[in-house]
């Protein structure tokens, strides 16, 4: 059991040469003295107070025992049963004579499609007009990229929609929104001419360097392909931003 420092009275290991609190040097004759300190035998108060209790609740347990009833006692013997009552049988129904059986019924007026619950769930209204927006960097550098032309070609019409970025790399363009399909996107007009990267999900430019040059190799060797943009209802507004492939 620990004993107690002389000095700032703090909890010690008998064992221990220093006080950890205020760092006082302990004395032999204080380290043997805590060792037979620690070295008392212990009472064990918690079998010594269990031990009172049971002795305490015995009596009452003893007079509880003798009033339960034992299984083997003789018990009564049951009345004998009544005999059930008789249940009438449940009468026929009345017979239907054979020219009511041939009458025809009431006709169904109600459409099926009708009934609440039924037909197709409505779907949001489609946004006339869709924005799409972002900004376009340089994926090693990750400096803006000025004066780049970005389009957007509708696939159903081919109509081609075009927009610039600006000093910042920031580009808007407000175009027709689409029911089923989406934009085809395009870039040009900048020395970039590997193409582009979507920055979707964990953007790149909180990545390292070492990682974005690895993305880089990846798409020199390998086909980049792009899905359409599209947007779905009720949303009309699209964050679309492009790491340019060096």
């Amino acid at each position: 059991m620990p004993v107690l420092c002389p000095a700032c009275k703090s909890e010690l290991d008998p064992q221990a040469t220093r006080c950890e609190v205020c760092m006082r040097e302990r004395t032999r004759q204080e380290m043997i003295a805590g060792l037979r300190v620690s070295d008392k035998p212990k009472t064990n108060w918690k079998f010594l107070l269990w031990l009172a209790v049971a002795a305490a609740i015995a009596p009452f347990a003893f007079k509880s025992f003798r009033f339960v009833e034992s299984p083997f006692a003789a018990r009564p013997a049951k009345a004998p049963e009544r005999a059930a009552a008789s249940v009438p049988a449940p009468a026929a129904p009345p017979s239907v004579p054979e020219d009511a059986r041939s009458l025809p019924g009431p006709e169904r007026t109600t459409p099926l499609s009708s009934l609440p619950g039924d037909g197709e769930k409505t779907r949001p209204p489609l946004p006339a007009r869709w924005t799409i927006h972002g900004e376009a960097y340089d994926l090693l550098t990750l400096a803006p990229v000025a004066g780049l032309t970005l389009s957007l070609e509708n696939p159903e019409t081919g109509k081609v929609f075009t927009t610039r970025t600006d000093a910042r790399g920031v580009y808007s363009l407000t175009v027709p929104g689409l029911a089923d399909a989406g934009y085809r996107v395009s870039v040009s007009g900048t020395r970039y001419r590997n193409g582009y990267l979507e920055d979707a999900g964990l953007s790149y430019k909180d990545r390292s360097r070492a990682h974005r040059e690895e993305a880089a190799e990846l798409a020199r060797v390998s086909k980049v392909l792009h899905v359409p943009v599209n947007l779905a209802a009720p949303q009309d507004r699209l964050k679309y931003d492009l790491a340019l492939l060096p």
